[in-house]
């Protein structure tokens, strides 16, 4: 099942499932649905599957029976399964905005790549030795830009994703990659709370099962009970920290963390937005100035012959 199906099948769970519906009604009412998915999953349950498994089974997106699971030690499927339907439309509205990020600029990217390297191993040295030397060895400079801009900003984008992912901690720092993990233990949080945990066992699970290099759980405990300050690599923003405290003081922590979870994700996803623009122009900017580079190599040789002619 791709995204999508995943999406509508989880969907169509949880508006039954509100209506008041048990799981083994939801079952019957979807079977002529999704006959294919429904009868696999009733066969699942028959054998004494949890509902976890058999979404992992079933190869759905991991943080589907990650929440499972915590739903349903602490008989919370429902609820759980509420959240994971939102979970899902953010994941899909951030996979649309990262196709634009970096599908579409990649696509273009690779496509010019090939284009100008097909000119230099093949056109470009005919030309020359077809022309002499007319304008070319002054220009050296220009044709190394022309043939190995690209080359360039491809590596130095290859070192800076190597060094995201190795030094993951260091990261951090990054403010758009800092929300982003911000975000992914708030998720975290809300599903602890609602399932029925107290936050301080909430916290005890995320510090072991959560990377504690990454996401520094131990920071936010300082941070909220002793009033320490994050350090420059902790993955909490200053405005977290506000809403946490907010949220604890009005005893309403999980409506507060999904308020911050809203607000945020939509600021994450216009920032994406305008990031994707930049990107874009910067690619069609360079391109373009690649395309006159070569136009000038090939162009200026024709041009000094026919003044001497």
């Amino acid at each position: 099942m791709n995204v999508n199906e995943q999406y509508l099948l989880i969907k169509s769970f949880n508006r039954l499932l509100q209506k008041g519906y048990s799981l083994n009604e939801v079952i019957i009412l979807m079977a002529n649905i999704k006959p294919k998915i429904i009868n696999k999953l009733k066969k699942l349950l028959n054998e004494g599957f949890m509902l976890s498994q058999i979404f992992k089974k079933m190869r759905f997106k991991k943080f589907v029976y990650d929440y499972l699971l915590i739903g349903e030690k602490c008989n919370k499927v429902n609820e759980v399964i509420s959240l994971i339907e939102n979970e899902y439309e953010n994941y899909l509205k951030l996979k649309k905005q990262m196709n634009k990020v970096l599908l579409y600029p990649i696509i273009l990217y690779t496509f010019a790549l090939i284009c100008f390297e097909l000119i230099r191993i093949s056109l470009y040295p005919i030309i020359h030795s077809l022309l002499g030397d007319f304008g070319i060895k002054q220009n050296q400079t220009i044709i190394f830009l022309a043939f190995n801009m690209l080359k360039i900003i491809g590596v130095v984008s290859i070192i800076i994703i190597f060094l995201t992912n190795y030094f993951k901690q260091i990261s951090n720092a990054i403010p758009f990659i800092k929300n982003n993990r911000c975000l992914i233990i708030v998720k975290n949080l809300i599903i602890l709370l609602t399932c029925g945990n107290s936050l301080n066992d909430a916290m005890e699970i995320l510090q072991a099962n959560l990377n504690q290099k990454i996401f520094r759980i131990y920071e936010l405990k300082q941070a909220l009970f002793n009033n320490h300050r994050f350090t420059i690599f902790s993955p909490f923003t200053l405005a977290f920290k506000e809403y946490f405290k907010l949220g604890l003081k009005s005893n309403e922590l999980v409506q507060t963390l999904k308020d911050y979870h809203d607000i945020t994700n939509e600021l994450f996803l216009e920032k994406l937005t305008k990031l994707a623009y930049v990107i874009q122009f910067f690619l069609f900017t360079i391109i373009s100035i690649n395309i006159f580079l070569i136009y000038y190599l090939i162009m200026m040789p024709l041009l000094n012959i026919s003044d001497k002619l």
